[in-house]
């Protein structure tokens, strides 16, 4: 039998056996091969392979690649940078390993394809091939090539991006994805491919297992392993036709069964094939089992018909599980897919490669068309499709215009009246919309300069700009409130883009006032406006009052069923003010629902899911909770790195990584150049003073005094200080933090007076922007008396440990970790002061809060048993009793 024959037989088997239930597969292949135990062996694997929980092994190959030993020598190996780590999974060129970065450089996680063998012979050329290819693609969502190498055997191999994720088909089915969120995932795909042939690279075995999205909901393109060039001159001819061929039986095109050239009409069939099954739960191949593949393929809304009135067992369960993952039952989805969907579907599986779609590109804009309810190129063009089409797309415009032209019709005899009253509601509406628009047109301006001119100190001509506009609303349009609150709520986010916070807040309170006069039972506008509200008095500091307006913000978001993507920011929000309080089991549950939610959505923007992570992580730490709190914050890093544009949010990624090297790691140096590209880009974006350049100061700062770089450090911090004291002022959360840097770099070069002077100011602006029982405020107040300790000022310093311990125990209780620091603060003066005795009872109190809170074994556990063993050696004996004592 030769080559085409064999797989002809071999396809019709697999297939005729899939298409019967498990328990019934032996006796059909018994009956069917009698005197080929061969093939049957190879029919048998291949069903295997086919099983669900086989998803990462259903390549096949005429020849197969040698079996992986159970204990894998690669694991562990170090090629080049590269540390492996695990198998992820075998495939047709060779395995694919988890690999780490391993030379200190930077860490991250990788896929590492071996490719097995010497240099020389076939796989060498097709690796060749296939390096070249992976070279071409640099498309966001194409898996990319980050190096490549030969083992000192001489084995070839690649390293590719990582991808956290599941196949496009399991992913849309754990979200239980309906029909019109999958075709847009799906144009995403298509999109994709089009720039590989336009790379010259066919892909040639796009599965769904080839096709991942990631745990943020983005698609990515993996395993070009089995591209092949279209060069003019053939140059890869001798490798592309080498006696063994890579695919996957159940997703390949006609032609490459047959062993005819592939070329991009396989990709468009192999796209065709995935679509089907994400659209139907079902493998296209299942449809027909004509060996050649030449019967046009069964439309997915029979297929699904079929299912359904199967009486084999199970099959009306298995129905309604694929309808259940598509949010609905399995006869509306017949009816969804039928029609449009199933011409598309099958044009691009059609079995003559010249009648499918002459690119994926092509394709790409068919699914745009069903997106959009537009007429689809794989139908006649008839003038009644095309009108029921439109119909379809403006369904409720046309049925107004219906019901308008009957009521003409009925109502003919009140013509002159109805011309009339239309007359004078045109002029009303003329009236209004002239006022709108000539404040419009000012709030544009008022955006152009907030865009372009610098914030704070300098920000004189904006900000006069802004007051003029909020005049000329309140008085030209007073009598209508409706148009005053929404302009309002525009002015009062400008004001806050140009961080005239309380400015913003007045401005957006009177906006909430207009719109809860013109719909007192509440609506979303309200809702977006107390958020901004929320938002603005974080930044003021002000975080009860900002929990206060986040909370009737998610109340009637909850009410009113607003979208998710707003939900989920008002709870980031709510969330990270109840952590600004320290009330971090407050600011857990609503932290995880935001997390989950951006999880769920197949196209979550990467800032908010990143921010949602960051400050989850952040809630764990202060927890106490380390090692789950440093994991989430790592994944926010990992998150940010797929913002690629210059944004904001690119800013806030670059800064989230450089504090998990600086602070989690303690990798000062490493950090560095990662909070200078953060505060580069952040200069880039805003011309003059921005919180997030002067927070990308003070970071640097603090990093560079970690290294011992006391003159740089103390100069950005005072450019940190200074910028932020001229947009907030003194009296702040960001300017305490400032100056507490400065004063903390004072202090390591020896300026004592001064650092107690600047320390003393960092105390009173935390306090007054904060209160004294704020985290912040009780931290500078303990930095105070640490500086006054070692300046031997001891009973100036005994106060402010004592008033710290007494403010902690008023806001937090006995039993909070502000309290058990303050006590441990409290042992370390009185060991200062060479007074144990006194320390002993400190550090057992504090050990005691931390046996509390902690879990048995945690890190802070062992440090305050550490700190009392310390006072108890320098008490002497008599100091160890009690029953304290563990």
């Amino acid at each position: 039998m030769d080559a085409q024959s064999h797989w002809q037989a071999l396809d019709a088997l697999f297939h005729a056996a899939r298409e019967r239930p498990p328990d019934a597969r032996a006796a059909f292949l018994t009956q069917a091969c009698p005197e080929d135990p061969a093939l049957r062996a190879e029919v048998e694997a291949m069903l295997e392979a086919d099983a669900p929980e086989r998803a990462l092994a259903i390549e096949r190959l005429v020849s197969d690649p040698p079996a992986a030993s159970a204990a894998d020598p690669i694991v562990g190996m170090r090629l080049g940078p590269w540390k492996v780590v695990d198998v992820l999974g075998h495939g047709g060129m060779g395995t694919v390993y988890l690999a780490e970065r391993a030379d200190g450089q930077y860490r991250q996680k990788v896929a590492l394809k071996l490719v097995p063998g010497a240099a020389a012979g076939p796989q060498s050329s097709r690796f060749a091939v296939e390096l070249e290819a992976l070279a071409r693609l640099t498309h966001p969502n194409i898996a990319h090539l980050i190096d490549a190498g030969t083992t000192p055997e001489g084995s070839p191999y690649l390293v590719m991006e990582f991808v956290d994720g599941q196949p496009i088909t399991a992913a849309c089915d754990a979200r239980q994805l309906p029909v019109a969120e999958r075709l847009r995932l799906f144009r995403v795909v298509c999109e994709a491919t089009q720039h590989a042939h336009q790379a010259l690279v066919v892909h040639r075995d796009l599965k769904p297992t080839n096709i991942f999205v990631s745990r943020s909901g983005e698609v990515k393109l993996l395993d070009f392993g089995i591209a092949k060039l279209l060069e003019p001159e053939g140059r890869a001819v001798e490798a592309t036709e080498s006696a063994w061929r890579a695919l996957t039986p159940a997703y390949a095109a006609p032609e490459q069964l047959q062993g005819q050239p592939v070329t991009t009409a396989t990709d468009v069939y192999v796209l065709g094939a995935v679509l089907f099954e994400l659209l139907t739960g079902l493998r296209p191949a299942g449809a027909t089992s004509d060996s050649s593949h030449q019967a046009p393929p069964t439309a997915p809304s029979a297929a699904v018909a079929r299912l359904a009135a199967s009486r084999q067992e199970g099959s009306g369960e298995r129905a309604r599980a694929t309808a259940g993952a598509r949010d609905t039952t399995p006869a509306r989805l017949a009816r969804e897919l039928s029609g449009d969907i199933d011409r598309v579907v099958q044009k691009a599986m059609d079995p003559e490669p010249g009648r499918r779609y002459g690119s994926a590109g092509q394709l790409a804009d068919e699914i745009g068309r069903l997106i959009e309810g537009r007429p689809v190129l794989a139908r006649p063009a008839s003038a009644a499709y095309r009108t029921r089409r439109f119909l379809q797309r403006h369904r409720w415009g046309t049925a107004a215009t219906a019901l308008l032209v009957l009521s003409v019709a009925a109502f003919g005899v009140l013509a002159v009246r109805q011309a009339i009253a239309v007359a004078e509601e045109r002029n009303r509406a003329r009236q209004q919309s002239q006022r709108a628009e000539r404040v419009s047109r000012l709030l544009g301006d008022l955006f152009s300069l907030a865009g372009a001119a610098p914030a704070g100190g300098d920000a004189a001509s904006p900000r006069a700009f802004l007051d003029t506009g909020a005049e000329r609303i309140a008085t030209e349009l007073a009598g209508d409130p409706a148009t005053q609150a929404q302009l309002f709520a525009i002015v009062g986010r400008v004001y806050g883009n140009l961080a005239l916070h309380t400015r913003g807040t007045e401005v957006l309170e009177r906006a909430l006032s207009l719109q809860r006069q013109s719909q007192p039972e509440g609506s979303l506008a309200q809702a977006e406006t107390l958020k901004q509200l929320g938002d603005l008095l974080i930044l003021r500091s002000d975080f009860q009052a900002a929990e206060r307006r986040l909370r009737e913000a998610l109340s009637l978001q909850r009410t009113l069923s607003a979208p998710v993507d707003a939900l989920a920011r008002t709870l980031v929000a709510l969330g990270r003010t109840l952590g600004f309080q320290n009330r971090n089991a407050d600011a857990r549950p609503l932290l995880v629902e935001a997390v989950d939610t951006w999880r769920r959505m197949p196209e979550a923007p990467a800032a908010d899911l990143m921010a949602a992570v960051y400050e989850l992580g952040m809630v764990y730490h202060r927890s106490g909770d380390l090692a789950l709190g440093e994991r989430y914050l790592r994944e926010a890093v990992e998150v940010g790195r797929a913002i690629r544009d210059p944004s904001p949010a690119k800013v806030e990624a670059l800064m989230g990584l450089a504090r998990l090297r600086h602070r989690f790691q303690r990798d000062a140096p490493g950090a560095e150049p990662i909070y200078r590209e953060a505060l580069e880009l952040a200069r880039s974006l805003y011309d003059g003073d921005h919180q997030d350049v002067a927070t990308c100061l003070g970071e640097l700062a603090r990093d560079v005094r970690d290294q011992g770089r006391l003159d740089d450090a103390e100069a950005l911090a005072r450019q940190s200080l200074q910028m932020f004291t001229r947009l907030y002022g003194a009296t702040h959360r960001e300017t305490a933090i400032s100056t507490q840097t400065l004063a903390s770099i004072e202090q390591e070069r020896g300026y004592t007076a001064q650092a107690v002077a600047t320390q003393r100011a960092a105390l009173a602006s935390a306090v007054g922007a904060l209160g004294e029982g704020n985290p912040i405020a009780l931290g500078a107040r303990r930095a105070l008396a640490g500086l006054l300790e070692a300046a031997g000022r001891m009973d100036e310093a005994l106060t402010l440990r004592t008033e710290e311990l007494r403010i902690a125990r008023a806001a937090f209780g006995e039993g909070d970790v502000y309290t058990a620091i303050a006590l441990s603060g409290l042992g370390d003066h009185w060991m200062l002061a060479h007074r144990p005795a006194e320390a002993v009872g400190s550090y057992r109190s504090a050990l005691a809060v931390r046996t509390a809170l902690h879990p048995a074994g945690h890190q802070r556990i062992t440090d305050a048993r550490a700190a009392l063993d310390r006072a108890l050696a320098a008490a002497g004996p008599l100091s160890a009793e009690g029953p304290e004592r563990k």
